[in-house]
């Protein structure tokens, strides 16, 4: 950002509430907080003041909190000033129309946490796990986010980035001081260290697994016959009465989707319209918009009734169905008709219960978090998680360094070797942006929020 430019933007979310944060970063935040709320000197940083808000006009526009930040001391790396006003819409507005008045513009979205990286006050791969952070679902991508904005991610990039960039001084070293009297040229050091490097870089890429689990969550379909008890489960998992429970088969005419956090995941459970031969023309659309979720579903619990006969379901589902991505969940115990299910599918584990009478629910929460946990492989809490720019970056670099490696197998041209072990490196350097370009930049902090 130029210093000519200060910018500001709500940091929270827009509508009436309790309080709202206006932000502003910039050269001219002391002049103008001194302007606004009447002082004669810059107040002590990161320390809360209550002031009359006085707009250009000498209205008072509200009785607010506001704070400031020295330059090199904020967020931003710019003098930054954090007025918490009254949550109201209007008053909000008031204050961001005046501002700008005062020589302010609007913030672009990212654009504080832009600043902070352009001003070295974070690392590339810490900007980006500021919308980790807020966009974060469940514990374990919470606790991932926070890992990165501690600059986890950054220190794993560190321990590839030094020994490659000493790799790359040795070898540029005989190619361009080949007069220099410096010790006999060998090989075999510089080969296991590119060993050492591929195979940490191979270590990180892995981790991108575990990537779409935490950002985009699990989902999860209950499946099973029409009466079945799939409602009366989801309703029971969620402990509030969200799906329509019924006698009458067919009830549900098409899938109701919840989220919830569960065993540190973002799980969607989705409530299928039960399967069966015949039914009405809408009960068959249902059924086939059941199939289509379970074609993309990533775990199921398949509901049966154990006081019926065993359903028939499509060969194509049941085929689907595996001892890792499925739990049977044999239903209406509690009725003395109730009949026992262990030679149906028999692969699949299973745990009986009464979804109406909660007998049972326990078991079969604890069988599903360790379903869970065994499917997604989730990582400890020292793993650092990398996205898909990440994997693309360490990918890209781990080509050129195997392409590197070979010529160095060879005994080649060590020209050819230091090449590509230098596009390796500026690939992997922009994953924190030591090499930066307005494209790598626009891509990711296109993705932010105003006032983030």
């Amino acid at each position: 950002m130029s210093e000519k430019h200060t910018i500001t933007a709500l940091a929270t979310p827009v509508g009436e509430s309790a309080v709202a944060l206006v932000r502003v970063s910039g050269a001219l935040v002391p002049q103008i907080m001194q302007e606004i709320f009447g002082r004669k000197s810059l107040p002590k940083p990161r320390q809360a003041y209550l002031g009359n808000y006085r707009n250009l006009e000498n209205v008072v526009l509200d009785q607010a909190l506001y704070t400031y930040f020295e330059k090199d001391g904020s967020f931003t790396g710019d003098s930054t000033l954090e007025i918490a006003c009254h949550g109201n819409p209007l008053i909000a507005k008031k204050i961001l129309d005046d501002l700008q008045a005062r020589g302010c513009r609007p913030a672009e979205p990212g654009e504080f946490t832009r600043t902070a990286f352009l001003n070295q006050r974070m690392d590339l791969s810490q900007a980006e796990a500021v919308m980790e952070l807020i966009q974060a679902k469940s514990e374990k991508a919470l606790a991932v986010a926070q890992r990165h904005l501690r600059g986890g991610l950054g220190e794993n990039i560190r321990t590839i980035k030094e020994p490659l960039i000493r790799l790359c001084a040795h070898l540029e070293a005989y190619i361009d001081f080949p007069e220099e009297d410096l010790p006999e040229e060998n090989q075999e050091g510089p080969k296991r260290e590119l060993r050492k490097i591929l195979n940490s870089i191979g270590r990180l890429i892995e981790t991108n697994r575990y990537h779409e689990a935490l950002s985009q969550g699990v989902r999860l379909a209950i499946l099973g016959a029409p009466n079945a008890g799939k409602s009366s489960l989801l309703n029971a998992i969620l402990n509030k009465e969200r799906a329509i429970v019924s006698d009458t088969p067919g009830t549900t005419r098409d899938f109701i989707a919840e989220r919830i956090t569960f065993g540190g995941l973002d799980l969607e459970i989705i409530d299928t319209a039960g399967i069966r031969d015949g039914g009405s023309e809408i009960e068959r659309i249902g059924m086939e918009h059941s199939l289509k979720v379970a074609e993309n579903a990533d775990f199921y619990i398949l509901v049966i009734d154990t006081t019926e006969n065993p359903p028939d379901l499509p060969k194509n589902l049941i085929e689907k169905l595996t001892p890792a991505n499925c739990l049977i969940a044999e239903n209406k115990i509690d009725l003395q008709e109730s009949k026992n299910f262990t030679e149906y599918i028999p692969k699949l584990s299973r745990k009986r219960i009464s979804a109406l009478c909660g007998k049972g629910l326990d078991e079969l929460k604890a069988g599903l978090q360790e379903k869970l946990e065994a499917l997604i492989e989730l990582p400890d809490e020292e793993t650092v998680v990398i996205n898909t720019r990440h994997r693309i970056l360490l990918e890209e670099g781990q080509k050129h360094l195997i392409e590197g490696q070979k010529h160095l197998a060879k005994d080649g041209p060590a020209e050819l070797a230091a090449i590509d072990l230098r596009v390796a490196l500026e690939k992997i350097s922009s994953i924190t942006g030591t090499v930066d370009t307005e494209e790598v930049l626009d891509e990711i902090f296109s993705s932010f929020c105003i006032g983030k």
